[in-house]
């Protein structure tokens, strides 16, 4: 199942309602922390404040149109609304089709006094055609994705797309975003994503500080090795279930072969 994504802030509403202001200024401080500490481990790109505090608002305007295409929390439990089977081809033509019909949009905005009717019927020669289908899927390849992550495509069969407008928004937004911004999202993006054991405590901290702190109220904040052996936990899982139905091994040896794996990790 393919579902929704790619917000640092916990749902949509978190970006749209007003009561909500205080939240996303505390998100956009957190973010340029973020950067800071990025700027202070010799990433050049964030050595200033000025270009941390730039990065920052240009992440939160990119997730904020991310966000507009999400359904809410309500809709996201509509069976009916969030069942929708694709095949794979069926799956890369829907995005690159949301795409192309992007492109034209930013064509027309940038030509106010072009209507949508003249453009469908004659483009105008200052307008460029939307890019083809083919070069639509060089920017990102469902494919090659799924790939990636262990799925060949003869094991794939329908994929049912949960969050139609939230996946054709973000393939939309890898190949026509039309401002600054998209490597300062995927950068702060990546880093979240690892700020919990893998990086540094600084980056630790500055995530509890909001995502505990700021939204939930938390005092103080876990100890590294429960951290950490909370994450085991999960790789102990993940590890028997692979050499199962992977290596062709029984769950005492895969097991063994996990706490030998976890050994080496404790020796190093």
């Amino acid at each position: 199942m393919l579902y929704q994504g790619g917000l640092g802030l916990l749902d949509k509403d978190y970006y749209v309602d007003e009561d909500k202001a205080d939240k996303r200024e505390a998100y956009v401080q957190y973010i340029g922390r973020v950067f800071a500490l990025l700027g202070a481990a010799g990433v050049t790109e964030y050595t200033t404040e000025e270009a941390q505090k730039k990065a920052a608002n240009q992440v939160l305007e990119l997730e904020t149109a991310l966000a507009d295409a999400h359904l809410t929390r309500t809709a996201c439990r509509d069976p009916e609304l969030t069942y929708n089977k694709r095949t794979l081809v069926e799956l890369q033509a829907m995005c690159a089709a949301a795409a192309a019909k992007r492109h034209q949009e930013l064509q027309i905005s940038s030509r106010p006094g072009v209507t949508w009717a003249e453009y469908l019927s004659k483009p105008p020669s200052a307008l460029t055609p939307p890019p083809s289908s083919e070069a639509l899927n060089q920017v990102f390849n469902w494919e090659e994705y799924f790939q990636l992550i262990g799925k060949e495509k003869a094991q794939l069969g329908d994929i049912n797309v949960a969050t139609v407008r939230g996946i054709e928004k973000m393939f939309e937004l890898l190949c026509f975003w039309d401002g600054p911004g998209l490597q300062d999202y995927l950068v702060f993006q990546t880093v979240r994503s690892f700020s919990d054991c893998h990086l540094p405590i600084a980056f630790k901290e500055a995530h509890f500080d909001f995502y505990e702190s700021t939204l939930k109220g938390t005092t103080e904040m876990k100890p590294r090795w429960k951290t950490v052996l909370a994450h085991m936990e999960v790789m102990f899982v993940c590890s028997v279930l692979f050499c199962l139905s992977c290596c062709g091994v029984n769950t005492w040896d895969a097991c063994l072969c996990y706490m030998c794996l976890f050994e080496d990790a404790i020796l190093v």
